[in-house]
This record gives structure tokens, sequence and C-alpha cells, in this order.
């Protein structure tokens, strides 16, 4: 229904579910509820109402002894404050949210995306690049070739910026050579053009 445009009808199915799951004591599926109804209410623009549901979805998450969907929830709503520019509040909610579910190998990756975001923002660029390589660990076991070649040029261009030719020179080349591999055209005639692009003057690419 939420893909269908009718939000009324899941935000109802979703208050539904999750009475039906606290009167079972299903507390992990009712934190689940309260996460999913919280989002709803942020696409309705009904922040307030969104912060306390994400909220009640965080405790009811601890009381379920689940500290994955407590991050969850707290990733959420580090989300909802990001949006509203309460940047400060955002960060300590994201940090909160990696330090109880950061041994989730996909939790931890967005975490790290989300607070990269934020350190971008506001213009600090080795707190960036940190993240960076923190997002692409994460996915080194798991993820997709293509993610790899992504973080590793993102990270090529945060070393740029700061005027570190030789590590910016070594990450280009890991994310063409993984772009050569899996035959991705586009991201290697990315990386091939920023790493002349950021190159000082009289280097060769």
């Amino acid at each position: 229904m939420e893909s269908a445009g009718r939000t009324p009808e899941a935000v109802d199915c979703y208050v539904a579910a999750i009475a039906e799951s606290a009167w079972s004591g299903a507390w992990a599926a009712q934190a689940v509820g309260l996460r999913r109804l919280a989002l709803l209410h942020h696409h309705r623009d009904e922040l307030a109402a969104a912060r306390e549901t994400c909220r009640n979805s965080y405790e009811v998450a601890l009381r379920a002894g689940d500290s994955v969907l407590a991050a969850e929830a707290l990733n959420a709503l580090a989300g909802f404050e990001l949006s509203c520019g309460s940047l400060a509040t955002a960060r300590d909610a994201f940090r909160q949210a990696l330090t109880l579910g950061g041994e989730n190998v996909d939790l931890r990756s967005r975490i790290d995306q989300s607070l990269n975001l934020l350190s971008s923002v506001q213009n600090d660029l080795v707190i960036a690049l940190e993240l960076y390589r923190r997002s692409f660990e994460a996915y080194m076991g798991t993820g997709p070739k293509h993610e790899c070649a992504m973080i590793y040029h993102k990270q090529g261009m945060e070393s740029a910026d700061r005027g570190d030719w030789a590590e910016a020179d070594r990450l280009f080349r890991q994310s063409q050579a993984i772009a050569e591999a899996e035959g991705d055209v586009h991201r290697l005639g990315l990386c091939t053009l920023n790493h002349v692009e950021t190159s000082p003057p009289g280097a060769a690419a």
C-alpha cells in the first residue's frame, strides 16, 4: 500500500499490526512496525509524530533485548534530525546507533555513510575520509564489487581535495582496476577522468 501511494491505509494497517504485536508480546515485530510507522509520519511531514513513534520503537526494541533493532530506530531518528537541519543532534544519534548496533555490517555501513555526509557538510574531510574507509571495510567481505569501486573512487576524491596526491593516485588506481575487471565502462571512464583532473601539474595518471 505504501508503494501504491495509499499512505492513510498503510498507517491504519501498521497501527493495527502494532496493537496486535503489543497484545501478543511480539516485541521485535512491534519495534519494526513502530519504526515503519515513524517513516510514514516523516514522509507526511509529521515530524513530532515521527520522532515520538521512533523513540517508542527504540524503547520496545530494548525491551525485546534486540540491540540491532534499537540501533535501527536510532538511525531512523537521526535521519529525521538530519533532514530538518539538526546536525549535532543527528550526529549524536548516529553515533549512539553505531555503538549499539555496529556489529551488523549492513547497518554499520549505512550509518558510516550518513556520518560521512554530515562530515562533508561540515567540511571535515579528514573524518569524511576515515568514514569512507570504514564503509569500504564493512563492504569488503559481503559488498558487491561496484560498491567497492565507488568507495575507492570517493576516497580518491577526498584525498585529492586534501592534497594527498600519492594516496589519491593509489585509490583511483584500485577503483579503476575493479571497474575494469567488472566491465563497468561508466565507472572506469569516471575514475580515469577524475584521476587526471585531480592530479598535480606534471603528474601522469
